[in-house]
């Protein structure tokens, strides 16, 4: 056959197929592959970093989570210790005003006005939850 001078090369492993020869193909990498590759293992740093980052702010927000929660604590358990202040003031004034007409009232009025004190007393305490225990005889506290 006459040389042509457009006619393409055949590669080696084409021309050995072509002739019925056994041949492996070779485990190199073909540049195409080469720059997936990369480009994947870029895809999967930005993705590690994407995940620290969202990991970083996780945590970030719990903590200020945690710090929230213990805040809110505080300020509950301060105001329901001035509840409970307030609700004990008006027993003390209704204490205070019995001393105070002690010179004005006679032993009746002084015992109607302990009496109703007690009442409002145990009322707050019921309020609260608290309840009374009657201990028997010889019983001890745990």
């Amino acid at each position: 056959m006459p040389n042509n001078d457009n006619s393409e090369e055949i590669p080696a492993a084409a021309a050995a197929s072509d002739s019925g020869e056994n041949t492996t193909i070779s485990d190199e990498k073909k540049p195409e592959e080469s720059k997936n590759n990369e480009e994947s293992g870029e895809d999967m740093a930005a993705k590690v970093a994407e995940l620290e980052d969202k990991l970083m702010r996780a945590r970030a927000e719990m903590a200020n989570a945690a710090k929230r929660s213990q805040e809110e604590s505080k300020r509950v358990a301060m105001h329901a210790g001035e509840q409970f202040a307030l609700r004990f003031l008006e027993v003390a004034d209704n204490l205070e005003r019995t001393l105070e007409s002690r010179n004005e009232a006679d032993a009746l009025a002084l015992v109607e006005g302990v009496a109703l004190t007690l009442n409002a007393l145990q009322s707050t305490f019921a309020s609260l939850g608290i309840e009374t225990i009657d201990p028997k005889s010889g019983d001890r506290p745990d």
